[in-house]
Formats: C-alpha cells, sequence, structure tokens
C-alpha cells in the first residue's frame, strides 16, 4: 500500500499527550505538565475543561514546576541550542512572563525545585557538570553554585523542613547545606 505523507508545510497548532513527566499544580483544580515544546494546563474536578496549551519561549521545555501559592510557574529549557539554557518564570494569575534566568555555561537543565519558604529556585544543569544552582527567582539573581558531577545528578529538592538544604540524587545522594557568609555571600 501507500503511505500517507504530512505536509510540513504547516506548523503544528498543538501537541497533546502526558510524556510521563512531573506534574505540578497551579491551582487547587488545575495541574501543569509539559509536553514538546508547550504547558499543557489541565483541571481536574466538576468544572474539568479540555486541556489547553501555553506554548513555552526558548526551545524544548526539560523541566517544569509551580507553586500554587505563589502563583508562579517555572520551566526550563531542556538543551543549549544558540544561547545558555535558560529558566522562564511565569505569573500565573498575570499570565505574563516576570523573569528569566540565564544558565551559562551549562548545555542543558534537567530538574527544577521550588523552595516552599523562599522566593528560591534551585537547578539542576545537564552534563558535563550536574551543577546545583540556587536563584532568587524574583530578583533573577544567582545566589550559590556547586558542582554534583561527582553523582551524576538526574534529580534536585529541597528540604521540606529546613530551606537551608537541597538534595541532589543520581548515582549517590548529595546534600547540599546553604551557608551564608559574615559579608552576605551564600554557598553551597
Amino acid at each position: 500500500g501507500q503511505r500517507a505523507r504530512m505536509d510540513l508545510r504547516h506548523p503544528v497548532a498543538a501537541a497533546q499527550g502526558y510524556s510521563g513527566g512531573d506534574i505540578s499544580w497551579v491551582s487547587p483544580t488545575t495541574y501543569v505538565h509539559a509536553c514538546g515544546n508547550s504547558i499543557q494546563f489541565c483541571s481536574v474536578g466538576e468544572d474539568a475543561q479540555e486541556s489547553r496549551p501555553m506554548w513555552g519561549q526558548g526551545n524544548s521545555i526539560g523541566a517544569v514546576t509551580a507553586c500554587a501559592r505563589r502563583g508562579v510557574l517555572l520551566y526550563a529549557e531542556r538543551l543549549k541550542e544558540l544561547e545558555d539554557p535558560r529558566v522562564f518564570v511565569y505569573d500565573v494569575e498575570g499570565e505574563e512572563m516576570i523573569n528569566v534566568l540565564k544558565c551559562e555555561n551549562e548545555l542543558g537543565i534537567v530538574a527544577l525545585a521550588l523552595c516552599r519558604d523562599e522566593p528560591w529556585v534551585a537547578v539542576l544543569g545537564d552534563v558535563p557538570e550536574h551543577a546545583v544552582m540556587l536563584w532568587n527567582f524574583e530578583e533573577g539573581t544567582l545566589l550559590a553554585r556547586a558542582s554534583a558531577r561527582s553523582s551524576r545528578a538526574t534529580m534536585i529538592s529541597f528540604d521540606p523542613l529546613n530551606p537551608n538544604t537541597i538534595a541532589s540524587t543520581g548515582t549517590k545522594l548529595e546534600l547540599w547545606e546553604l551557608v551564608s557568609s559574615e559579608n552576605g555571600e551564600v554557598f553551597l
């Protein structure tokens, strides 16, 4: 038989489906997940509606996290293209981008974790360094950076009881303690 050909001159209008990555709640009835280069907003409950895509800025989305209490959604580029990969900070209620964090000298971003008590996001870079980066996402400032190369980390999280402790996991678990110097610098 003959094979059907897809006309590649037309842009893709939507991408549906759940790829198996993380989901994050942006409200009590709405969660989000990455789908290609879009974020899918999905409703649950009696008033559930069809999912709606939000097309991501940048290149292929690699990590997503959100905080309903703060009303923010953060997503990161999977791979470096022409620029260093970026983390985009989006105001869910205002439907606007409020910050872009540029992760210099990284080849990609594999994981994000939001701190419950502070406006901080832990960002985990890809090979070769597997950098652990702590950002203040409201101010757009990099607070601290360390290498998780020895464990080839692929996941990151904050301790829910102590915002000064971050865990990264790969071939082993590593705990990172945030330490402030006398002049206010922060180290991992």
